[in-house]
């Protein structure tokens, strides 16, 4: 069979690139490896779950209940590795992928000594630590709500479990549902208590929130300390108190729909040690989501103004 000369010129050298890639393709895939260990606990106990990542790679793994980990097809090389649990300090070190490497390498991590500040919580109408209260219980603190942009109670439901609000009709009328118990009118399932003192209707979602220290959503019946309003849970709102440091806020916020908030307050000693007091105003407004086709006006626009004093 004849071939053309060019055909004739290629076709060695196609022989020659088939044989080179056989040649040195063993070589090529003796160049990956494995990277395998166990990390420990300072008393020699294996860490489960750790996450185990490698710098400058996009992967990691987690440890199995032997604190064991494994990480396939690595080139060889030497990783920076981290080492992460929680309750425990980050171990920085490096993992080695080599052909000889059989057994496993070990690694030690510390318990971190940090620990958590402790949440203080009035849930059961007393000063107690949170984790030691046999309730069902989220607590807000005032720079969550800050942070977030809460502005009344509808909204911090949204950071609750098992709660939600609904509109009932009104601009203001926002009833709560605790695990799915709720009223439908304004004497409510869900209490909600300022500083100790009940509100007393459904209206008491659309409190603003302003001056708060921590918002306490206490979940299930609590109808033995907080009485015929605590059938579903109850939300306890407490405020800053007054202190012998002289200090003040002011705040003020724009949104959509013409939504507009100013905020102000003040606080310090009136006698030092002694006798404190605090005073913090409030005004939100915002345009309506619907109009009034007679009269041309917005059907639904809410202005609420709100004043406390503490002493």
């Amino acid at each position: 069979m004849d071939f053309p000369k060019q055909i004739k010129k290629i076709i060695p050298c196609l022989f020659c690139c088939a044989f080179t890639g056989w040649l040195y393709s063993p070589v090529s895939a003796q160049q990956t490896g494995e990277a395998k260990g166990y990390v420990y606990g300072p008393s020699n106990e294996p860490i489960a779950h750790a996450t185990v990542s490698l710098e400058g790679r996009q992967t990691e793994t987690l440890t199995n209940e032997d604190g064991y980990f494994i990480f396939d097809n690595l080139p060889f090389g030497t990783y920076p590795a981290h080492i992460r649990m929680v309750g425990y300090q980050t171990l920085i070190s490096k993992i080695i992928v080599r052909p000889d490497a059989v057994n496993g390498m070990r690694f030690t991590i510390n318990p971190n000594p940090q620990m958590l500040s402790p949440v203080t919580v009035t849930a059961e109408k007393k000063q107690a630590d949170m984790q030691k209260v046999p309730l069902p219980l989220t607590v807000i603190s005032g720079r969550q709500i800050e942070e977030r942009n809460i502005r009344e109670v509808s909204d911090l439901l949204l950071a609750s479990p098992n709660t939600m609000t609904f509109n009932a009709g009104a601009p203001t009328l926002n009833l709560i549902s605790i695990r799915g118990v709720a009223t439908y009118t304004t004497d409510p399932a869900i209490g909600v208590y300022v500083d100790g003192v009940p509100m007393f209707d459904g209206y008491s979602s659309s409190i603003q929130l302003q001056n708060i220290d921590r918002v306490e959503v206490l979940r299930g019946p609590q109808g033995t300390l907080y009485g015929r309003t605590g059938l579903g849970g109850v939300i306890n709102i407490i405020t800053r108190s007054p202190t012998n440091v002289t200090q003040g806020f002011a705040s003020v916020g724009l949104s959509n729909y013409g939504s507009q908030q100013y905020a102000l307050g003040f606080s310090g000693p009136l006698v030092k040690n002694k006798l404190f007091a605090g005073i913090s105003a409030l005004y939100d407004t915002r345009n309506g989501y619907f109009k009034n086709l007679y009269t041309g006006k917005d059907f639904d626009k809410p202005r609420t103004y709100t004043m406390a004093m503490l002493t």
